[in-house]
């Protein structure tokens, strides 16, 4: 398992959308826009980045 400590979501513009710096393990798009964004996801056990599509 790992722990999640920050993730930044990014739209396709390069612009910072959402900041979370905490130990959590879900978070609310609900007031994003619909459209693709890059999560840039810091763990443990090192980052990750991964697209998300919001409809």
């Amino acid at each position: 398992n790992e722990t999640i400590s920050s993730i930044v979501l990014i739209d396709l513009n390069g612009r910072q959308v959402l900041s979370i710096n905490d130990h959590l393990t879900s978070i609310s798009v609900s007031n994003l826009k619909a459209g693709m964004y890059i999560a840039n996801i810091a763990t443990d056990k090192g980052a990750y980045s991964k697209k998300i599509l919001k409809k």
